[in-house]
């Protein structure tokens, strides 16, 4: 039992034995969130039969990492949505009131709108939702229409109060962002949207040049991380003298050099 639940975790399971655990109800819960699971092996999951064994709350949950996950197929994408229509976003009969979802409604929306497969018309009609949750994991995919995109780059360019920036914020981590965006978000008031730009992926180098020198160090930290910071600076950082590192605005050398050797390590340039 132990070691079937150990392999149905585990990511770097052959993909062939994380099938044959399929047959193993008390395993499917682990297969539905692991990111080595096969699109048959999640097509398999994505059944209305498939965690019929499990009490709502986790049936629920089971469901949800199915439809997250980034190899299920937009096939069973739709095929989810369609059973789960009027039956698990609803409350089912005889569930505990007190157990019942507090968005129970829009409940599969949020991990629906963050996959890269679902398709791109799931996606605009999803951002007429009225759920925080669903838009706030919406505007991080790189699908969404570029006129989306630029809508909401506009509404944040146009925000600085937590309590309303904070749903619409992922849109700075969103790769499909243009240069213009990206400049934009970059001189952002708050300093969260900053970090995500220092972190997107497709943060040009001169922008991350800029921010390398931000005056919050959250923003400092992810542009070490970027892939896109070039090694060779990062390289050189190793040499700085602490008054240097001090003076970037880092409180701590070690730590400091701690980090830029860890993003060495992870640099696809290493």
């Amino acid at each position: 039992m132990d070691w079937r639940f150990g392999a149905a975790k585990d990511p770097s399971t052959p993909s062939k034995i994380l099938e044959s655990l399929f047959e193993y109800e008390d395993c499917r819960l682990w297969l539905s969130q692991n990111p080595s699971s096969s699109k048959e092996l999640l097509d398999k999951l994505g059944e209305r039969d498939a965690f019929e064994h499990l009490d709502p709350t986790n049936w629920r949950m089971a469901v949800a990492n199915v439809l997250s996950n980034p190899n299920t197929s937009t096939k069973t994408i739709l095929k989810i949505m369609k059973w789960t229509e009027g039956f698990l976003n609803r409350p089912l009969p005889n569930e505990r009131h007190d157990w019942i979802p507090p968005r129970v409604e829009s409940y599969f929306e949020p991990s629906i709108a963050g996959n890269l497969n679902t398709p791109v018309s799931v996606l605009v009609e999803l951002e007429k939702s009225q759920d925080d949750t669903t838009i706030f994991y919406l505007l991080a995919n790189p699908n969404l229409p570029k006129e989306l995109i630029s809508k909401y780059v506009e509404t944040v360019n146009g925000l600085t109060e937590h309590d309303i920036l904070h749903k619409y914020s992922r849109i700075s981590e969103n790769t499909s962002l243009n240069e213009r965006q990206i400049s934009q978000l970059s001189d952002h008031p708050v300093f969260y949207i900053r970090d995500r730009i220092g972190r997107n992926a497709s943060t040009p180098v001169k922008i991350l040049n800029k921010l390398i020198e931000d005056k919050d160090s959250s923003v400092r930290f992810a542009v070490i991380f970027n892939p896109n910071f070039p090694i060779e600076n990062l390289r050189e950082m190793l040499n700085l003298q602490n008054s240097d590192i001090y003076k970037l605005g880092f409180d701590s050398p070690s730590r400091f050099k701690e980090s830029v050797n860890l993003a060495i390590s992870r640099h696809p340039k290493r």
